[in-house]
Formats: C-alpha cells, sequence, structure tokens
C-alpha cells in the first residue's frame, strides 16, 4: 500500500496526518488519465507506483486497486511522536482496518527444501492453483511469499488446497523404489517431494513423501497396495476427526456425528466404491475396520534427556 506524503516542500516539523478515503473513483481515474496524457510519458513516480499506463492490465503483475486502495493524507489519522529518542509514527484504527481488508484474500506461502526464483515460484503457483485473473505475489523474507487473489474463489482454492508430508509405515522393502512410491503416492494425491533417505532405502520403517491434498475432503487414512492395507499417516496436522476424517475439528464436535458410521465410510471411500468387485475374498478380511484413528496424526516423541551420572 503506498501512502502519498504530500509536497515536498511541506514542512518537517507536522506532527499529524490524516488519510481520507476518496468517494469518487471514477473522477480520479478520469483525472489522472488526463494528467498522463498531457505529460505524453510516464513519471518516474507512475512507474514505482503502478499507476497511469500499467493500470490497464497490459501487465500480467498488476492488480487493479480496489475502492479501499485508493487514499490520501491529511491531518488526524496518523501521529508522529519521538520516544526514548526514537521517531515513532501510529496510524488510526480506521488506517489500519484499510490494510487488514487489504490481506483479506491473501495466502501465506512457505518454500521448502530448495529457494527457487521469483518468476519460477509465480508460474509454480499459477500451474497449482489455477487462478480465474492474474494474483499478485510478495517476496517476504527467510522463505515466506505472500500470494494475494482477486477472485475469492481463487482464494478459497488456494487455502483448501495443501502440501502435507506423509509416511506409510511398514511398507515392504521392496516397494523402496523412486517410480514405484510416485505412483503409490498419485493414489493419495499430487506428489511434491519424496523423501531422499527414503528413496535409497535408508530410513526403511517408513516411506515418506510430500503430496497435496484437499482439505475439504475427508483424509485417505489407508489404500490397499497389491491385495495389502496400507495406512497412512500424517505430519503436522494438529487436529482432525476420528468419525469424518475432516480436518480442522475433532470427534467430540463433528458436525456429522448424527449420521451414521456406515454413510461416513462410504463418503470417505468416494468414487473408489465401483472397484470393490477387484478386491478378492482375502484381501476383504485385511481391511481394517476403523477407517480413521489418533494413528492417522504423527507424534512428535520427546528429547532423551541426558543421564545423570
Amino acid at each position: 500500500m503506498e501512502l502519498d506524503g504530500g509536497d515536498d516542500g511541506e514542512s518537517t516539523n507536522r506532527a499529524t496526518k490524516k488519510v481520507q478515503i476518496r468517494d469518487n473513483e471514477g473522477n480520479q481515474s478520469a483525472e489522472r488519465e488526463a494528467a498522463i496524457a498531457s505529460r505524453g510519458t510516464l513519471s518516474w513516480k507512475d512507474r514505482l507506483m503502478g499507476t497511469g499506463l500499467f493500470t490497464n492490465g497490459e501487465t500480467a503483475n498488476t492488480i487493479e486497486p480496489n475502492a479501499d486502495d485508493d487514499f490520501e493524507v491529511s491531518e488526524g489519522n496518523v501521529e508522529r511522536s519521538i520516544i526514548n529518542g526514537i521517531h515513532s509514527i501510529k496510524f488510526s484504527e480506521r488506517i489500519n482496518q484499510i490494510i487488514i481488508k487489504q490481506m483479506e484474500y491473501t495466502v501465506v506461502v512457505k518454500l521448502l527444501g530448495r529457494n527457487i526464483g521469483y518468476a519460477a515460484l509465480q508460474n509454480k503457483l499459477t500451474v497449482l492453483c489455477k487462478p480465474s485473473q492474474p494474483f499478485r505475489l510478495i517476496d517476504v523474507e527467510n522463505g515466506y511469499f505472500l500470494a494475494s487473489f482477486k477472485n475469492p474463489e481463487d482464494y478459497e482454492r488456494a487455502l483448501c488446497q495443501v502440501m502435507a508430508w506423509i509416511r506409510l509405515p511398514g511398507l515392504s522393502g521392496h516397494m523402496y523404489k523412486r517410480q514405484v512410491l510416485q505412483e503409490i503416492g498419485k493414489t493419495i494425491g499430487k506428489v511434491a517431494k519424496l523423501d531422499f533417505n527414503t528413496d535409497n532405502g535408508v530410513r526403511g520403517r517408513f516411506a515418506r513423501m510430500a503430496v497435496f491434498i484437499n482439505l475439504e475432503k475427508a483424509l485417505i487414512s489407508q489404500i490397499i497396495i497389491n491385495g495389502v492395507v496400507q495406512r497412512i499417516e500424517y505430519e503436522h496436522f494438529p487436529t482432525a476427526c476420528f468419525q469424518c476424517g475432516h480436518y480442522g475439528h475433532i470427534k467430540e464436535i463433528c458436525p456429522k456425528r448424527e449420521v451414521g458410521l456406515k454413510d461416513i465410510e462410504e463418503e470417505a471411500v468416494g468414487d473408489k466404491a465401483n472397484q470393490k468387485h477387484t478386491i478378492d475374498e482375502s484381501t476383504e478380511e485385511n481391511v481394517n475396520i476403523e477407517a480413521y484413528g489418533p494413528w492417522m496424526l504423527v507424534k512428535k516423541k520427546p528429547r532423551k534427556l541426558g543421564r545423570t551420572r
């Protein structure tokens, strides 16, 4: 958000300023276009602030300003002072609300593993989220980015699709091949990353991979590999319902608690119900009746304290 501090000749001793929303956005746009037309070329200020010719959507990364994005500075809503020799600035509640509203459709993105370039990340998010309108990507620091969407539906889609680390405990040793593990992961979701130690067979106790999952659907708790039931564990999932299998609430307050367990299990199976005829009788006997349980969530083991002599 850009704040126009006024003319350069303004007194440096001025203590207060006020931000005031412009009500007539149409008149303002007309004035800006007329001013730019009279100059003939864009000034450095126009290029820096993304105004003028850059507001017509010619660039892919430019987002048209909303009604709350455009404001001017006047007295009252910005207080400046000196506290213990340090210059201080304080914005009014109204300005803070405007700033917060700008973050309404913003998602925090964290890079895992090696760093990639800004353009590569933007292209990656475009492929994964498939937004209907261009979005703004801001590089914060320490591998964090802010992705601001214009369409609420694009925001909800990006928010519900997350990458999660999963484990396949007790997987047979001969399955520890990159190609095989990727095909197994595709049964759960789109595979984003494979644990290097897992691929080399070093960590034989469980297979580990990162997959994209949809939080609007029930978590997949188990799959069948060559007729054998394979449980799935999720890392860093603080809350999950062991009745409906959804993320975000616990069993005691599950909205589907009144629904019969049979209906819930059918919903968890989903589209795979039509494939039941391919499973032989021995496989059906091995299917775990418990669809969900605490075993789905990986718990961190407490660190062992050093021995005291």
